[in-house]
Protein backbone atom coordinates (compact mmCIF):
# COMPACT_ATOMS: atom_id res chain seq x y z
CA UNK A 1 0.00 0.00 0.00
CA UNK A 2 0.97 3.10 -0.79
CA UNK A 3 2.11 5.03 2.78
CA UNK A 4 0.81 8.98 3.29
CA UNK A 5 4.27 9.41 3.87
CA UNK A 6 4.65 9.13 0.09
CA UNK A 7 1.63 10.18 -1.24
CA UNK A 8 2.30 13.81 0.45
CA UNK A 9 5.70 13.85 -1.30
CA UNK A 10 3.26 13.37 -4.48
CA UNK A 11 0.94 15.81 -3.38
CA UNK A 12 3.49 18.29 -2.76
CA UNK A 13 5.17 17.48 -6.35
CA UNK A 14 2.08 17.83 -8.14
CA UNK A 15 0.95 21.21 -6.84
CA UNK A 16 4.14 22.54 -7.58
CA UNK A 17 4.37 21.50 -10.63
CA UNK A 18 1.72 22.65 -12.73
CA UNK A 19 1.41 25.95 -12.20
CA UNK A 20 1.28 29.30 -14.51
CA UNK A 21 1.33 32.76 -13.43
CA UNK A 22 -2.20 34.47 -14.13
CA UNK A 23 -2.21 38.28 -14.67
CA UNK A 24 -4.63 40.14 -12.41
CA UNK A 25 -6.63 42.81 -13.14
CA UNK A 26 -9.02 45.76 -11.52
CA UNK A 27 -12.32 46.27 -12.70
CA UNK A 28 -10.86 49.21 -15.08
CA UNK A 29 -8.54 46.60 -16.36
CA UNK A 30 -5.37 47.66 -14.77
CA UNK A 31 -2.88 45.46 -13.63
CA UNK A 32 -2.94 44.98 -9.74
CA UNK A 33 -0.15 41.60 -9.59
CA UNK A 34 0.36 38.16 -11.01
CA UNK A 35 -0.70 34.76 -8.62
CA UNK A 36 0.46 31.09 -9.36
CA UNK A 37 -2.74 29.18 -10.89
CA UNK A 38 -2.80 25.30 -11.40
CA UNK A 39 -2.57 24.89 -15.29
CA UNK A 40 -5.49 22.71 -15.82
CA UNK A 41 -5.05 22.60 -19.48
CA UNK A 42 -1.29 20.56 -18.68
CA UNK A 43 -2.42 19.27 -15.88
CA UNK A 44 -5.37 17.56 -17.74
CA UNK A 45 -3.00 15.92 -20.22
CA UNK A 46 -0.50 14.77 -17.89
CA UNK A 47 -3.25 12.92 -15.87
CA UNK A 48 -4.94 11.42 -19.41
CA UNK A 49 -1.34 10.32 -20.31
CA UNK A 50 -1.15 8.24 -17.12
CA UNK A 51 -4.38 6.78 -16.62
CA UNK A 52 -5.90 8.77 -13.76
CA UNK A 53 -9.80 7.99 -13.60
CA UNK A 54 -11.89 10.18 -15.53
CA UNK A 55 -13.71 11.65 -12.42
CA UNK A 56 -10.57 12.03 -10.60
CA UNK A 57 -9.10 14.41 -13.62
CA UNK A 58 -12.59 16.02 -13.50
CA UNK A 59 -12.20 17.27 -10.71
CA UNK A 60 -8.54 17.89 -10.13
CA UNK A 61 -8.14 19.79 -12.91
CA UNK A 62 -10.91 22.61 -11.87
CA UNK A 63 -9.57 26.43 -11.64
CA UNK A 64 -7.86 26.82 -8.38
CA UNK A 65 -7.38 29.93 -6.47
CA UNK A 66 -4.19 28.50 -5.52
CA UNK A 67 -2.20 24.85 -5.42
CA UNK A 68 -3.42 24.51 -1.32
CA UNK A 69 -6.79 22.66 -2.60
CA UNK A 70 -5.28 21.09 -5.53
CA UNK A 71 -2.80 19.19 -3.23
CA UNK A 72 -5.62 18.78 -0.20
CA UNK A 73 -7.47 16.43 -2.67
CA UNK A 74 -4.29 14.50 -3.50
CA UNK A 75 -3.99 13.89 0.01
CA UNK A 76 -7.56 12.89 0.16
CA UNK A 77 -7.62 10.21 -2.75
CA UNK A 78 -4.85 8.16 -0.29
CA UNK A 79 -7.97 8.03 2.18
CA UNK A 80 -10.85 8.12 -0.05
CA UNK A 81 -12.76 11.01 0.94
CA UNK A 82 -12.19 12.59 -2.06
CA UNK A 83 -13.99 10.36 -3.73
CA UNK A 84 -17.25 9.91 -1.65
CA UNK A 85 -17.26 11.73 1.98
CA UNK A 86 -19.55 9.06 3.69
CA UNK A 87 -18.44 5.90 2.45
CA UNK A 88 -14.88 6.86 2.07
CA UNK A 89 -13.35 3.65 3.88
CA UNK A 90 -14.51 1.52 0.43
CA UNK A 91 -13.21 3.97 -1.92
CA UNK A 92 -9.34 3.52 -0.47
CA UNK A 93 -8.23 1.32 -3.15
CA UNK A 94 -9.53 4.14 -5.88
CA UNK A 95 -6.87 6.58 -4.49
CA UNK A 96 -3.89 4.07 -4.21
CA UNK A 97 -4.78 3.34 -8.37
CA UNK A 98 -4.92 7.33 -8.62
CA UNK A 99 -1.64 7.57 -6.29
CA UNK A 100 0.16 5.08 -7.96
CA UNK A 101 -0.77 6.74 -11.92
CA UNK A 102 0.87 9.83 -10.37
CA UNK A 103 3.71 8.77 -8.84
CA UNK A 104 4.24 6.59 -12.74
CA UNK A 105 3.73 10.32 -14.38
CA UNK A 106 6.14 11.82 -11.81
CA UNK A 107 8.98 9.15 -12.25
CA UNK A 108 8.79 9.15 -16.07
CA UNK A 109 8.52 12.09 -16.37
CA UNK A 110 11.72 12.83 -13.81
CA UNK A 111 9.69 16.25 -12.60
CA UNK A 112 11.54 17.67 -9.37
CA UNK A 113 14.94 15.72 -9.76
CA UNK A 114 15.55 16.31 -5.66
CA UNK A 115 12.29 15.54 -4.32
CA UNK A 116 12.05 12.34 -7.02
CA UNK A 117 15.01 10.45 -4.96
CA UNK A 118 12.88 11.09 -1.73
CA UNK A 119 9.45 9.85 -3.12
CA UNK A 120 11.51 6.45 -4.73
CA UNK A 121 13.26 5.53 -1.40
CA UNK A 122 9.92 6.36 0.21
CA UNK A 123 7.86 3.74 -1.92
CA UNK A 124 10.44 1.03 -1.27
CA UNK A 125 9.77 1.60 2.45
CA UNK A 126 5.92 1.52 1.55
CA UNK A 127 7.33 -2.07 -1.01
CA UNK A 128 7.31 -0.69 -4.09
CA UNK A 129 10.13 -0.22 -6.90
CA UNK A 130 9.82 1.25 -10.07
CA UNK A 131 10.69 0.19 -13.45
CA UNK A 132 9.83 0.97 -17.15
CA UNK A 133 6.86 3.01 -16.29
CA UNK A 134 5.48 0.40 -14.20
CA UNK A 135 5.49 -0.24 -10.16
CA UNK A 136 6.09 -3.62 -8.95
CA UNK A 137 5.62 -4.88 -5.63
CA UNK A 138 8.34 -6.20 -3.09
CA UNK A 139 9.17 -6.86 0.52
CA UNK A 140 5.59 -5.65 1.09
CA UNK A 141 5.32 -7.44 4.36
CA UNK A 142 8.26 -5.70 6.55
CA UNK A 143 6.34 -3.20 8.62
CA UNK A 144 3.46 -5.69 8.65
CA UNK A 145 6.84 -7.71 10.18
CA UNK A 146 7.68 -5.15 12.27
CA UNK A 147 4.22 -4.48 13.83
CA UNK A 148 4.03 -8.09 14.98
CA UNK A 149 7.98 -7.98 15.96
CA UNK A 150 6.43 -4.84 18.24
CA UNK A 151 3.44 -6.92 19.74
CA UNK A 152 5.94 -9.74 20.70
CA UNK A 153 8.57 -7.10 21.71
CA UNK A 154 5.55 -6.65 24.83
CA UNK A 155 4.29 -10.07 25.08
CA UNK A 156 7.79 -11.36 25.86
CA UNK A 157 8.23 -8.56 28.43
CA UNK A 158 11.18 -7.13 26.66
CA UNK A 159 13.37 -3.72 27.60
CA UNK A 160 14.42 -1.53 25.43
CA UNK A 161 10.88 -0.79 23.22
CA UNK A 162 11.04 2.79 22.72
CA UNK A 163 14.87 2.01 21.93
CA UNK A 164 13.43 -0.29 19.07
CA UNK A 165 11.14 1.46 17.68
CA UNK A 166 13.32 4.68 17.47
CA UNK A 167 16.39 2.90 15.52
CA UNK A 168 13.42 1.31 13.34
CA UNK A 169 12.47 4.96 12.46
CA UNK A 170 15.89 6.18 12.11
CA UNK A 171 16.32 3.33 9.68
CA UNK A 172 13.09 4.55 7.53
CA UNK A 173 14.25 8.30 7.26
CA UNK A 174 17.82 7.49 6.43
CA UNK A 175 16.85 4.88 3.55
CA UNK A 176 14.14 8.14 2.83
CA UNK A 177 17.14 10.44 2.35
CA UNK A 178 19.54 8.47 0.73
CA UNK A 179 22.11 7.98 3.99
CA UNK A 180 22.74 4.30 3.47
CA UNK A 181 25.89 3.93 6.08
CA UNK A 182 22.95 5.31 8.69
CA UNK A 183 20.15 2.27 7.31
CA UNK A 184 22.68 -0.15 7.93
CA UNK A 185 23.58 1.02 11.34
CA UNK A 186 20.38 1.11 12.71
CA UNK A 187 19.52 -1.97 11.35
CA UNK A 188 22.44 -3.65 13.46
CA UNK A 189 21.22 -1.73 16.20
CA UNK A 190 17.68 -3.29 15.95
CA UNK A 191 20.04 -6.30 15.51
CA UNK A 192 22.13 -6.35 18.91
CA UNK A 193 19.05 -5.19 21.03
CA UNK A 194 16.89 -8.26 19.81
CA UNK A 195 19.81 -10.24 20.51
CA UNK A 196 20.74 -9.06 23.40
CA UNK A 197 16.81 -9.38 25.06
CA UNK A 198 16.36 -12.71 23.55
CA UNK A 199 19.76 -13.66 25.40
CA UNK A 200 18.80 -12.04 28.53
CA UNK A 201 15.11 -14.03 28.37
CA UNK A 202 16.46 -17.32 27.39
CA UNK A 203 19.57 -17.29 29.95
CA UNK A 204 16.78 -16.88 32.79
CA UNK A 205 14.85 -20.09 31.81
CA UNK A 206 18.40 -22.07 31.63
CA UNK A 207 19.15 -23.81 34.94
CA UNK A 208 22.44 -23.15 35.78
CA UNK A 209 23.09 -21.31 32.98
CA UNK A 210 25.60 -17.83 32.65
CA UNK A 211 22.74 -15.16 33.47
CA UNK A 212 22.55 -12.22 30.90
CA UNK A 213 22.30 -9.15 33.06
CA UNK A 214 22.40 -6.91 29.69
CA UNK A 215 25.62 -4.91 29.83
CA UNK A 216 27.54 -7.61 27.94
CA UNK A 217 29.02 -6.99 24.45
CA UNK A 218 27.45 -7.70 20.99
CA UNK A 219 29.83 -10.56 20.60
CA UNK A 220 29.68 -12.06 23.69
CA UNK A 221 25.60 -12.33 23.46
CA UNK A 222 26.15 -14.07 19.85
CA UNK A 223 28.63 -16.37 21.38
CA UNK A 224 26.29 -17.08 24.47
CA UNK A 225 23.41 -17.99 22.50
CA UNK A 226 25.57 -20.45 20.19
CA UNK A 227 27.60 -22.13 22.90
CA UNK A 228 23.73 -22.67 24.74
CA UNK A 229 22.46 -24.30 21.88
CA UNK A 230 19.47 -21.50 21.29
CA UNK A 231 20.86 -21.61 17.44
CA UNK A 232 21.99 -24.79 15.32
CA UNK A 233 24.90 -24.72 14.11
CA UNK A 234 24.55 -23.84 10.84
CA UNK A 235 22.29 -20.61 12.06
CA UNK A 236 24.89 -19.64 14.18
CA UNK A 237 27.37 -19.52 11.27
CA UNK A 238 24.47 -17.13 9.44
CA UNK A 239 24.26 -15.14 12.34
CA UNK A 240 27.66 -14.43 13.46
CA UNK A 241 28.87 -13.66 9.53
CA UNK A 242 25.86 -11.50 8.88
CA UNK A 243 26.45 -9.41 11.80
CA UNK A 244 30.46 -9.01 10.25
CA UNK A 245 28.65 -8.18 7.06
CA UNK A 246 26.54 -5.16 8.79
CA UNK A 247 30.06 -4.13 11.07
CA UNK A 248 32.43 -4.04 8.02
CA UNK A 249 29.70 -2.33 5.19
CA UNK A 250 28.66 0.32 8.13
CA UNK A 251 31.64 1.05 9.25
CA UNK A 252 32.92 2.17 5.87
CA UNK A 253 31.82 5.98 5.72
CA UNK A 254 30.45 7.08 2.00
CA UNK A 255 31.41 3.58 0.91
CA UNK A 256 27.89 1.29 1.46
CA UNK A 257 25.64 1.22 -1.86
CA UNK A 258 22.46 1.98 -2.36
CA UNK A 259 21.76 -2.24 -2.94
CA UNK A 260 23.38 -3.11 0.22
CA UNK A 261 21.36 -0.61 2.66
CA UNK A 262 18.18 -2.43 0.99
CA UNK A 263 19.72 -6.04 1.79
CA UNK A 264 20.52 -5.01 5.66
CA UNK A 265 16.67 -3.54 5.89
CA UNK A 266 15.20 -6.86 4.70
CA UNK A 267 17.25 -9.39 6.52
CA UNK A 268 17.54 -7.88 9.63
CA UNK A 269 13.30 -7.32 9.94
CA UNK A 270 12.92 -11.57 8.77
CA UNK A 271 16.14 -12.48 10.82
CA UNK A 272 14.66 -10.24 14.17
CA UNK A 273 11.46 -11.92 13.78
CA UNK A 274 13.09 -15.66 13.73
CA UNK A 275 15.28 -14.95 16.56
CA UNK A 276 12.18 -14.12 18.30
CA UNK A 277 10.09 -16.71 17.18
CA UNK A 278 12.62 -19.45 17.85
CA UNK A 279 12.46 -17.63 21.64
CA UNK A 280 9.04 -18.31 22.12
CA UNK A 281 9.47 -21.94 21.54
CA UNK A 282 11.37 -22.53 24.62
CA UNK A 283 9.48 -20.04 26.56
CA UNK A 284 6.75 -22.49 25.83
CA UNK A 285 7.75 -25.28 26.47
Amino acid sequence: MISRHSTLIVASIISDQFLHSVRINNYQGRLIKYEDRINDVKLREFLFEYNVKGFSIEKLCKSYEDKKYLKNNILNMHTGIFYNNEKYKQFESYGQDDIKSLIIGILDREISKERTEMLINSLKIDGYIYNDKKLYEINTDIDEKVSLIKLKFKNMSFDNFEEFDRFYNNMNKCFETSMWEDVIHNSRKLYEIVLMESAKKYSSLLQGSLIIKGTEKPVEIREYLEKNDFFSEDEANIIRHYYKYLSNIGSHPKMALKEQAEFSRVISINTILYIINRLEKYVNK
